[in-house]
């Protein structure tokens, strides 16, 4: 007979070990126990291992990472009016990224109150990057499916106050964020080849450039100086390379075994 789901009694002994009224009070949003649990339930947990998908955050963080995005790119679209799509999609991408996400759920102390798995805990999972961010989003993912989108709105732009006013300082200059990116993951440092090119309707003068890293041109820029269009090449790059970004590996649960 296939396993079933949890039982109150389960989940009672499980959420015994969490504080889960102080982390109400850090994430600022009443989320039930029964839910806040199950955000906080890595699929390498055992009470998740025992029902396998039935019992994990892995639902939770699936819907946590696409609310993220939308509150994320709302918010930039609205406070960044002049903003052209470059350079917001730059800006997203920083925000929502995993490292951002994880240090959030660090403030957060997200870790402390994960449940996971005795390998996982053995290998330092409490405080490993992706864990953090799955974390957060199935924590965010939990907001909204308890408060709708204003309770989920609320809790992301206090929680990636930081992120999000970091990437926008930054942002004034796309050239030394792409060069801190590219030597992060060893792409060595951006060159940039430049060119009038025409002029535009007003008769000012029109410019070209493009980045060049070891492994050939990634993107162009255009601006009516040639300062402005290596900026605007250099977001546009560093666009596409946090678009190429491997995903999240999958976590691969073991079969269930059979019932006697």
């Amino acid at each position: 007979m296939p396993k079933k789901n949890p039982s109150a009694v389960e989940l009672d002994r499980t959420f015994s070990l969490l504080d889960l009224p102080g982390l109400r009070t850090k994430i600022g949003v009443e989320v039930p126990d029964e839910l806040l649990g199950l955000a906080l339930t890595h699929p390498s947990a055992p009470v998740a291992q025992a029902n396998r998908v039935a019992y994990s955050n892995q639902r939770l963080e699936f819907l946590g990472d696409a609310v993220v995005a939308v509150i994320v790119a709302e918010h930039l679209y609205t406070t960044g009016p002049n903003l052209p799509e470059g350079v917001l999609t730059q800006r997203k991408a920083a925000a929502v990224r995993g490292s951002s996400l994880a240090a959030a759920a660090r403030r957060l102390g997200l870790g402390v109150h994960f449940q996971l798995g005795a390998g996982e805990l053995a290998s330092g999972g409490r405080d490993r990057e992706t864990i953090l961010a799955d974390a957060f989003e199935a924590v965010l993912g939990a907001i909204f499916v308890h408060g709708g989108m204003e309770a989920a709105r609320g809790f992301v732009l206090r929680a990636l106050k930081d992120e999000i006013e970091t990437v926008a300082a930054r942002a004034g200059n796309a050239k030394n964020a792409l060069q801190e990116h590219t030597q992060k993951v060893g792409q060595g440092t951006p060159r940039y080849e430049s060119a009038q090119t025409s002029r535009a309707a007003d008769g000012a003068p029109q410019f070209t450039s493009r980045v060049l890293l070891h492994d050939g041109v990634h993107a162009t820029g255009t601006g009516h100086t040639k300062q402005a269009a290596e900026q605007a090449a250099a977001a546009a790059t560093l666009v596409v390379l946090l678009a190429a970004a491997p995903p999240k590996p999958l976590v691969v649960l073991p079969k269930a075994r059979k019932s006697r």
